[in-house]
């Protein structure tokens, strides 16, 4: 996906790709199943459809340091377990603990926090 805003509502491709350029920005309304997963652009996950992990990469997964993690519909007070990724790639722990620190709302009142568990 190159430049433009792309909207995923149900994927998935065990044996498929999914790459969000640096100028895209990538909509999910559904978890996402994937191989290989390259995240260069931008992320919105609606969290009022996407519990838990968004992209399910289950070969392998990077993510760009200059890409943002937007998480919409969240109100104040709510505790999420939301994460970018899930599934087999070696490197998962360690992008989820990575997107943390890209994470933010869709709410420019609210900020992103984290708590240990």
């Amino acid at each position: 996906m190159t430049g433009g805003t792309w909207a995923v509502n149900k994927w998935s491709g065990n044996d498929g790709n999914i790459n969000v350029g640096e100028n895209a920005t990538l909509n999910i309304n559904n978890t996402i199943t994937v191989a290989d997963a390259v995240i260069n652009g931008d992320v919105v996950i609606d969290t009022d459809k996407v519990t838990g992990a968004a992209i399910t990469a289950n070969k392998s997964a990077t993510l760009s340091s200059s890409s943002n993690i937007i998480l919409a519909n969240v109100e104040t007070g709510d505790v999420l377990t939301t994460k970018l990724f899930d599934g087999t790639a070696s490197n998962v722990k360690e992008l989820n603990s990575k997107a943390v620190s890209q994470m933010k709302t869709d709410n420019l009142m609210l900020n992103v926090t984290t708590e240990d568990g």
